[in-house]
């Protein structure tokens, strides 16, 4: 089996996973926000790799078998009291920055977020607008659809549960 990933430029907003294996080929298209362009090969039994161009990017191919403790509902972005005890392993969490922009997203898994820079409004699909700033903490629920609109640069910690 050979994989590869493609990531487009900034204004392209799209990765593409491509696995090819003897007659078969499948296609994932997830509309993700990018900042390079990275072109990876694997060879034999090798697992199908993802470039993590942002929370979620891998999840395309992991089922969801946890949860957040602070998930509510399906469309609900919840706001968690950031307390000592609610930021401990923070700081060990995977960061995610990206700059001013617009863009539709689904998460594929809930996810717990803490917020060290920027101002962004998220508006879940069917829901009303939410910002989160700098110094919030939030879970997004699995399977949310929203827009996301980075009025200041983000930079976050995130986890997700799988």
């Amino acid at each position: 089996m050979s994989a590869s990933v493609r990531m487009g430029a900034p204004s392209a907003r799209a990765m593409t996973i491509r696995c090819q294996a003897q007659n078969s080929t499948r296609a994932v298209a997830r509309s993700v926000p990018t900042v390079a362009r990275r072109d990876v090969l694997l060879g034999g039994a090798a697992a199908l790799l993802l470039a993590s161009a942002g929370p979620s990017a891998a999840s395309a191919t992991k089922p969801v078998t946890a949860h957040s403790p602070y998930v509510k509902g399906p469309n609900d972005v919840v706001f968690v009291t950031p307390t000592p005890e609610v930021l401990q392993g923070v700081r060990s969490w995977p960061t995610w920055e990206h700059g001013v922009d617009v863009f539709p997203y689904q998460y594929e898994a809930d996810e717990d977020c803490y917020f060290l820079q920027g101002r962004v409004v998220v508006t879940p699909e069917g829901g009303k607008p939410v910002t989160i700033k700098a110094g919030d903490y939030v879970t997004f629920p699995a399977q949310m659809k929203c827009t996301w609109d980075i009025k200041e640069p983000v930079k976050k910690h995130y986890k997700e549960y799988f």
